[in-house]
């Protein structure tokens, strides 16, 4: 199978054949990796070559690109996985590189977040149903915190202010890397973002 590289930088196989029957999982799947590839600007006949069946194929399943969108990252979006186990961490191991992790996992998932979330606020039809995550991460994250406060790893503040300014690096980074990609004015690596918004958070900028 011939293998082609596009400008972006993502892979394709030349099939020889479709396959008999493609299901909308797969389908999806492609349209996940694509568009967290490609991010909004990616095609549906991007997303058709990666599943290796027609762009009409697609049309058949899903009325529009937004719709298919928003079916691949609904999932993806609805639970982050990355909070999941979050209390499990709570005195164990360095806090720093488990605040590093943490962040870093953060990025990856507002990386596809905001422009979800910028896509429904465009397209009032595509909005997710229910409370969106962000509530319920500040309120992970303040327990987090605040278990940590306990046990003497972190300075006594408010848990659910530290959640938020947290949250709320990570969303401003993120939205500079996805949206403003090609306009920011001040690059900077994320594992460097993050190292720094967790040294701040620790030792605050008080010079007293």
């Amino acid at each position: 199978m011939a293998t082609y590289v596009t400008e972006w930088g993502l892979s394709y196989g030349a099939r020889m054949a479709r396959p008999i029957k493609v299901s909308d999982r797969d389908i999806l799947d492609a349209a996940r990796e694509v568009f967290l590839a490609r991010g909004l600007r990616a095609t549906t006949a991007e997303v058709a070559l990666k599943a290796g069946i027609s762009e009409g194929t697609i049309f058949n399943r899903f009325n529009t690109k937004d719709e298919l969108f928003h079916a691949a990252m609904e999932l993806e979006l609805a639970e982050p996985t990355w909070l999941v186990h979050l209390c499990s961490n709570v005195n164990r191991g360095d806090l720093v590189e488990n605040l590093v992790a943490l962040g870093l996992h953060g990025i990856e998932y507002f990386h596809v977040a905001i422009p979800m979330k910028i896509l429904q606020w465009s397209n009032r039809g595509t909005e997710l149903k229910g409370a969106g995550p962000l509530p319920r991460m500040v309120k992970k994250l303040a327990s987090y915190f605040e278990a940590e406060m306990r046990c003497g790893r972190m300075r006594r503040h408010d848990p659910e202010i530290v959640a938020r300014t947290f949250i709320g690096g990570l969303v401003t980074y993120s939205y500079m890397e996805s949206v403003e990609a090609g306009h920011d004015e001040l690059p900077m690596p994320r594992e460097m973002f993050v190292r720094g918004l967790v040294n701040v958070l620790r030792c605050g900028v008080s010079s007293v």
